[in-house]
């Protein structure tokens, strides 16, 4: 029997990424500098590379410097690096109560304390975010206003301007995860725009165009606090940005190519999404954006969540619950599971896994 995976939130296949990918290395492997640039470190990329970045990372980010820019070899590694250099004298951090799973996992190996904030269908409260910061003095919160994972919530603008203000009164740090920003469609600008001063900004071409390319950008305060940060760190390599993957993605940045990718996978996201409606719509709270990569489904109040999840394997689909994505301080956990539109190479995968879930759940 084969396994449908309803787990990983990866780009869809589109058959634009093949033939757009193929002829960008083709014009790479035309270029005089290509064995010289495999052969060095791009350590944070090249100025020229950071320039085309912060022209493209731009449109989230107005009169974005490239001197604040820094191209890394993806988000965990650059959190586990920022956490180090910005937690400081044993301060907790801060994330959302359910969160990317990864946080945790850092927070718990660097031996820090990270404290779940209540979240509703908005994202952050700001009274419990408030509260946090009043009570536990962090260093630092780390967020994910924009398609929120595991939730698909989407910040309203007058909730973001009011957590950039607590993190101003607090001073608090901002690690703002926008990595679904470029997908969403709603227009709202991220907490670094906001309070840019104490915001470091993370944007990835991981779930737009392919996990395989290893580059996440990394937007900081301002260039003194980008020196800062890579003298942390100075010759740890497995931060450094793949040249191959840099020189990459500034041809498709600069030509252009890259909101085609993006365009495409988000036409692919959508009509996943209206798969996922047609099958789960009628069931009451469901949760979802028609740009999100995922859907956040609630269970039935008799069902037990892990018996879902093993019934559900029972039957060849792979999903998971609220627990995968909560703090270890979170002592209630929403009943809900997380469902992935875009992991089955297929539209009829997602179809007959949704079903299947559909009537485990009910």
């Amino acid at each position: 029997m084969m396994t449908i995976d309803l787990t990983r939130t990866v780009a869809p296949r589109t058959p634009l990424l093949q033939s757009i990918v193929s002829e960008a290395l083709g014009r790479l492997m035309r270029r005089k500098d290509l064995a010289e640039a495999l052969r060095l470190h791009h350590f944070h990329g090249t100025d020229s590379e950071r320039d085309i970045a912060a022209r493209w990372v731009g449109r989230r980010l107005d009169l974005l410097s490239p001197e604040r820019l820094l191209l890394t070899s993806g988000t965990q590694i650059t959190l586990q690096i920022l956490f180090a250099a910005l937690a400081t004298e044993g301060r907790p951090i801060l994330s959302e109560a359910l969160s990317y799973t990864p946080v945790e996992q850092i927070s718990s190996r660097l031996d820090l304390r990270n404290i779940g904030v209540s979240i509703d269908d908005e994202g952050l409260i700001p009274e419990a975010f408030n509260d946090a910061c009043r009570r536990h003095g962090p260093a630092l919160v780390y967020c994910n206003p924009t398609l929120h994972n595991p939730t698909t919530s989407v910040m309203p603008l007058e909730r973001r301007q009011a957590i950039a203000e607590i993190a101003r009164r607090h001073n608090v740090t901002i690690i703002e995860d926008d990595v679904h920003g470029m997908l969403d469609d709603v227009g709202l600008p991220p907490l670094s725009a906001l309070a840019p001063e104490r915001s470091w900004y993370l944007q990835t071409l991981s779930k737009t165009v392919g996990l395989g390319l290893r580059e996440t950008i990394l937007v900081c305060p301002d260039p003194v606090a980008a020196q800062k940060l890579i003298a942390s760190a100075p010759v740890f390599s497995g931060w450094f940005v793949p040249a191959l993957s840099a020189m990459l993605l500034a041809d498709l940045m600069e030509g252009g190519e890259i909101d085609l990718i993006v365009r495409d996978v988000g036409e692919e996201i959508r009509r996943r999404q209206y798969i996922a409606a047609s099958i789960l719509g009628h069931v009451p709270g469901l949760r979802t954006k028609r740009t999100a990569m995922n859907v956040w489904l609630p269970l039935s109040p008799g069902r037990s969540m892990d018996d879902v999840v093993l019934q559900a394997e029972k039957h060849g689909v792979c999903i998971r619950h609220s627990r995968f994505y909560a703090t270890r301080d979170r002592p209630v956990l929403p009943h809900a599971v997380r469902l992935s539109v875009t992991a089955p190479d297929s539209s009829e995968d997602l179809a007959r896994g949704l079903e299947i879930v559909k009537g485990l759940c009910g």
